[in-house]
């Protein structure tokens, strides 16, 4: 109800001089757009499905990230000694 399309048409309804209102049956008879259900959650899927392998990238990086760190600290370790 918040949309800009239903707004402009209960402005456009208005009545009155001193108060501004509008009636009942014009708010109600207003037909809000449908959107095509199936292509909406095939359009939500596809972009969890890019989110997910984004996901699991990011864990694969850091997984060697930390096997490399481990690496790096132990042959420092061992440098110092």
């Amino acid at each position: 109800m918040r949309n800009n399309m239903y707004r402009n048409s209960i402005l456009g309804g208005i009545t009155g001089t001193t108060v501004k209102h509008t009636s009942p049956s014009k708010i109600s008879e207003f037909k809000f757009p449908l959107c095509n259900t199936n292509n909406l959650i095939y359009e939500f899927e596809q972009t969890c499905e890019l989110f997910q392998k984004r996901i699991n990238q990011i864990e694969k990086e850091n997984i060697c990230l930390i096997e490399m760190k481990n690496l790096l600290l132990s042959k420092l370790a061992t440098i110092e000694n």
